[in-house]
């Protein structure tokens, strides 16, 4: 059998069009009234249609579904082919693995990312290379580190990986998928101990920077907001620095992506601009590198 199309609609609104449905108004001025109303439905239901066709990549089948669940039941999947048709959609459902930032979108909450960053340091014996583990939390965008060392060796990686578990597990932080590259660093026992706590170890593709992008990106605002400005005597020299910026990111520095609010507390969106220079007070951290700012009562 033949399926409903447009003119379902206005065979329904002819059909209510009898002179005596409505006293006191004239069937043309009542026609015209359905018929604008008419247009105006139709218009929200080929608005409704393309916007979840672009929001879920589903096939036209799953929408007219969906439509009827919302209670619009007059909507035939002929309807819906021409209206995706008319919007330049393929009727058909996406059935391609996704992008990778499709990914990250999805997993957020459950995802991380690890990479090293290292420093040159002063030693007695002359200058050394520290290396450090930093993780982020994709979701929250909260960043952990490991204290320096000159020797990231595979006693030294399963060390940081059962502290990474416990802090996670202390913020209430998931943990379902790591992402790393492929640095030869990463032994097969610091995965294997990841694996037994139920975390999917992602290695990155050849080449692929932008798959680890979140936690390069912090490593190099470390690096020019902060590392840059110092000479580093020691391992205890570099933790110190590294804690005092962590601490000031996760705590007190604004986010853009979180509309430039910080990664902790509550931070209401209230208007009001101060109404004496005073009420606005400086912080500083490591001799004025890290500063923010601070409203007091006036």
């Amino acid at each position: 059998m033949a399926e409903p199309d447009d003119r379902y609609y206005s065979a329904a609104y002819e059909s209510r069009l009898s002179s005596n449905s409505y006293p006191g108004v004239s069937r043309q001025r009542h026609y015209q009234e359905a018929n604008e109303s008419l247009l105006r439905t139709l218009e929200s239901i080929r608005e409704l249609v393309v916007r979840l066709a672009r929001e879920t990549g589903w096939g036209y089948c799953r929408i007219v579904g969906e439509l009827k669940k919302l209670r619009i039941h007059n909507v035939s999947r002929t309807n819906v082919k021409n209206i995706l048709a008319e919007a330049r959609i393929k009727p058909g459902p996406k059935r391609n693995q996704g992008t990778w930032d499709e990914f990250l979108k999805i997993h957020a909450e459950t995802l991380w990312q690890v990479d090293f960053f290292n420093s040159m340091v002063v030693t007695p014996t002359g200058l050394k290379r520290a290396f450090v583990l930093a993780f982020i939390h994709v979701g929250s965008r909260r960043v952990f580190c490991s204290p320096s060392t000159f020797k990231p060796n595979k006693e030294w990686m399963v060390t940081q990986a059962e502290s990474m578990l416990e802090q996670a597990r202390d913020a209430k932080l998931p943990m379902k998928y790591l992402v790393r590259d492929r640095d030869t660093k990463y032994c097969r026992e610091f995965d294997e101990l990841f694996e037994k706590a139920g975390v999917s170890i992602e290695p990155t593709a050849p080449r692929s920077p932008n798959q680890n992008a979140y936690i390069e990106r912090w490593i190099g605002s470390l690096r020019s907001e902060c590392l840059s400005r110092f000479v580093l005597f020691g391992k205890k020299h570099l933790d110190y620095i590294v804690s005092e910026y962590l601490n000031f990111y996760n705590e007190l520095r604004p986010h853009q992506s979180l509309e430039n609010r910080p990664l902790q507390g509550d931070w209401p969106k209230l208007d009001e601009p101060p109404t004496d220079k005073l009420e606005v007070v400086s912080h500083h951290r490591l001799g004025g590198v890290l500063k923010h700012y601070e409203r007091i009562a006036a």
